[in-house]
């Protein structure tokens, strides 16, 4: 049964899903079958039926990495963005005539200059690598998170830290980059580290207390290096 322009919109729908059905299906008695198994148990048949109708979509390597519970909200927005190279830089402006970097005018800014290439970033990479004792080298975000889950896996608190240091280097990266682009606020790296290590320690400070552990000995270490920074 076709669908013609007369039908209204329910009908139209129910016979989309009809032919859905059976595209997926080899004959009418298996469409049939299909449905008898998704609903046989009860309590799964909406989801296997919403499952079957949505598709599968294929998986992001990203993912792992944004969605940690840890992260705060606009952090793992910013993160969220970054994974898929749609921050609004001024490569991606077509109306911007100056596609230099504001931070430091020296090349065109984009998703990847302002994170990964640009001096500001690069300086305070490497202050987090080195107090989080990171011991991995990334030039693009999909480096950055291959490694994450290859070599910085699990929840310890440590492990935590390393991951808070991350999402919030990438959105003081971003604050900063707003700032001098709007504001004409020059950057200062050890000011952005500061506010790093100020972050990374109110989250594992609280969460240590809620657990009634004591301070592991790298955050000992950690705040004496970043009252020096």
């Amino acid at each position: 049964m076709a669908k013609k322009d007369s039908d209204s919109p329910l009908i139209k729908r129910l016979l989309e899903i009809r032919s859905k059905l059976l595209e997926g299906s080899s004959d009418v008695g298996a469409a049939n079958m299909k449905l008898i198994e998704w609903f046989a148990g009860a309590e799964n048949g909406v989801t296997n039926a919403y499952n079957f109708f949505k598709g599968r979509e294929p998986e992001v390597t990203w993912k792992a990495m944004v969605w940690r519970p840890e992260i705060m909200p606009k952090h793992r927005f910013a993160l969220w963005m970054l994974a898929q190279g749609r921050l609004r830089t001024k490569d991606r402006m077509e109306y911007e005539p100056n596609k230099e970097c504001d931070m430091c005018r020296k090349q065109v800014e984009s998703n990847q200059h302002v994170f990964f290439e640009c001096p500001v970033a690069c300086e305070l990479w490497c202050k987090v690598k080195q107090w989080l004792e990171i011991q991995h080298d990334f030039r693009s975000f999909e480096e950055l998170q291959q490694i994450f889950a290859e070599h910085y896996k699990g929840h310890t608190w440590k492990m935590k830290a390393r991951h808070l240091g991350i999402s919030s280097s990438i959105y003081y990266i971003w604050e900063a980059r707003n700032k001098c682009r709007f504001h004409n606020v020059v950057p200062d790296v050890c000011w952005l580290f500061r506010k790093v290590q100020i972050h990374v320690f109110r989250f594992v400070d609280v969460a240590q207390m809620m657990a009634g552990r004591r301070p592991q000995p790298w955050q000992h270490g950690g705040r004496h290096a970043g009252g020096q920074g």
